[in-house]
């Protein structure tokens, strides 16, 4: 039997090549990596990810993982926009407070006295409430982050300054801050009860107010009309 040691191949003879065949001209465009979020946008997706499971039932007992899971997305995404949950919550907060300042500023700058203007404000302040219940709990509940960011109190300290002048403006000139102070917490505590009352499914307040949301806003014009009409005696 003749030996084929050191034989060459003939044309008849394919090496056979242990790469894998190319199936892509070098210029194609490259697969998407499982963390880039096909909407281009997963700072944004997470946030309104983690604030629609806020709305269901009202608790932050899931974790970024669970949030990039429902995404689609790698479990280390997330730590791209968000160092941890409580950066993530935060940045909720954040949210909230400049949506609320911004109603409230809209209710500031309408033409009407400032008595008026308090009670605008106070409606604005149920009507986001109710239409935002993720942020509010968010906002008014345990404090997400040890540290808050700079975002978020600046929005949350716009907020408050932006009541302050309301009812610094209802109360009248000359008033004394303690005059402003108590405006102030009369005004704040009540419209926020109503508006935690009706979020936390209170039956007698939902009665009062028909079931409605709008129903609920016309309470919130009642007690901040009562509160005017307080400070109108007080500075006579």
């Amino acid at each position: 039997m003749a030996s084929t040691k050191g034989a060459r191949p003939t044309s008849s003879t394919k090496r056979v090549s242990s790469r894998p065949p190319r199936t892509a001209s070098r210029g194609a465009p490259r697969a998407k990596k499982r963390d880039e979020y096909h909407h281009g946008d997963l700072r944004r997706a997470l946030l309104d990810q983690a604030v629609a499971m806020l709305t269901v039932d009202g608790r932050a007992d899931f974790s970024l993982r669970d949030l990039a899971r429902r995404l689609g997305v790698s479990h280390g995404a997330p730590s791209h926009h968000f160092a941890d949950k409580g950066a993530l919550l935060d940045a909720i907060a954040a949210e909230g407070f400049r949506g609320l300042a911004d109603a409230m500023l809209a209710a500031k700058a309408l033409d009407a006295s400032p008595t008026e203007r308090l009670a605008a404000s106070g409606m604005a302040y149920v009507r986001f409430a109710v239409t935002h219940p993720a942020h509010v709990r968010v906002m008014f509940g345990k404090a997400p982050s040890e540290t808050p960011s700079d975002e978020c109190l600046a929005e949350s300290l716009r907020a408050y300054t932006t009541l302050v002048d309301l009812a610094t403006a209802a109360v009248g000139p000359g008033a004394t801050e303690d005059e402003v102070r108590r405006a102030v917490l009369v005004a704040w505590t009540s419209v926020h009860g109503l508006a935690l009352l009706w979020l936390e499914g209170e039956g007698p307040v939902r009665s009062m107010a028909g079931g409605t949301e709008e129903g609920l806003v016309a309470m919130a014009r009642e007690v901040t009309d009562m509160l005017s009409k307080a400070i109108s005696r007080q500075r006579r």
